[in-house]
């Protein structure tokens, strides 16, 4: 599994957002805090390390159907 670029993660989280998630809205929400209070390294981390974990959670929830 390849680590996003930034603007691909954020790409990703826009396209949750448009699909109705919630969740990528409070993502985007503290995003955009963190680039704010803490600069831009800091909250491309966070949004990266967050579309990471959403691709293995969707790999695992995909294996576990497949048994």
């Amino acid at each position: 599994m390849s680590r996003p670029r930034l603007k691909e993660a954020l790409n990703i989280i826009n396209l949750y957002r448009t699909q109705g998630f919630k969740e990528a809205d409070e993502a985007m929400a503290e995003y955009n805090n963190i680039l704010k209070t803490e600069g831009e390294f800091l909250a491309g981390r966070f949004i990266i390390e967050l579309c990471i974990e959403i691709k293995q959670a969707l790999v695992e929830e995909s294996q576990s159907a497949k048994s």
